[in-house]
């Protein structure tokens, strides 16, 4: 399966809030390091889920 650098951009920011020690990486928290809306968080999570 290959993912395009848009999905590793996220799976880099997940990994990143959960390696800070987070239960889990909210669509909040996400959109905060990603710098863009939590709607699109969803739309992506929904993607690579």
């Amino acid at each position: 399966m290959k993912i395009s650098k848009t999905e590793e951009n996220y799976l880099k920011a997940i990994f990143s809030i959960l390696e800070k020690g987070k239960p889990s990486a909210s669509t909040n928290s996400i959109s905060k390091k990603m710098q863009t809306s939590a709607a699109s968080v969803t739309d992506m999570v929904k993607r690579l889920a």
